[in-house]
């Protein structure tokens, strides 16, 4: 576990600035992720939408469109994320992940190392769990899975990725040598083990 730095501190009351992803509410089976861009518009049915409005607002305010229709700006927290999110694979939801936290006893300060980023749905809630001092290290080994999860972020919440699958074993043994440890050995040991098994094997693969 990493040591706590009583200097960094979650936040919930950011106000929405130019850049931030935010979650459109609708209803609640029509929801969508986009970026705040000033001077842009979103048009939906009902009416049109000024991102200029939603600037300085706080997260989670009612905004109105040009014809009266109103829609919610919300924090693109994890639960909500796990819902809007492009399905490129299979993915956790919050009955699962929330299961998964709490067996492997995620908390503030661990490192946590995920096989398999997909399309980042696990990913943002270890995020949040190990904020705001520990680390969530994830690959995979589709490069174009990888680069478009790589943009999300929880603010606050500092997230590590590692460069390829091919260097997995090569960064975990870093953190080693650096004596950055893991609170859940030994599943972490388990981790290891597997890497180098799967890194021995394509070694020996022939051409």
């Amino acid at each position: 576990m990493l040591p706590i730095d009583p200097t960094k501190k979650l936040s919930f009351q950011r106000l929405i600035t130019n850049g931030d992803l935010i979650i459109v509410y609708e209803r609640h089976d029509n929801m969508k992720v986009i970026k705040v861009c000033e001077g842009s518009e979103l048009q939906n049915r009902f009416g049109v939408f000024k991102h200029n409005d939603w600037i300085g607002k706080p997260f989670g305010s009612k905004v109105l469109s040009t014809k009266g229709g109103f829609i919610y700006v919300l924090a693109p927290t994890p639960e909500l994320w796990t819902l809007v999110l492009s399905h490129r694979t299979q993915i956790l939801y919050i009955a699962d992940i929330s299961f998964v936290v709490s067996y492997l006893e995620i908390v503030p300060g661990c490192l946590v190392l995920e096989s398999g980023t997909g399309s980042g749905s696990l990913s943002t809630s270890l995020a949040r769990a190990v904020a705001p001092t520990g680390h969530v290290y994830t690959f995979d080994f589709h490069e174009q899975r990888a680069t478009s999860v790589r943009f999300v972020s929880v603010e606050d919440m500092q997230s590590v990725w590692v460069r390829s699958p091919w260097f997995a074993s090569y960064d975990y043994l870093m953190l080693r040598r650096w004596e950055i440890g893991f609170d859940f050995d030994p599943r972490a040991t388990l981790i290891e083990h597997v890497v180098w098994v799967r890194w021995n094997y394509l070694l020996n693969l022939g051409p």
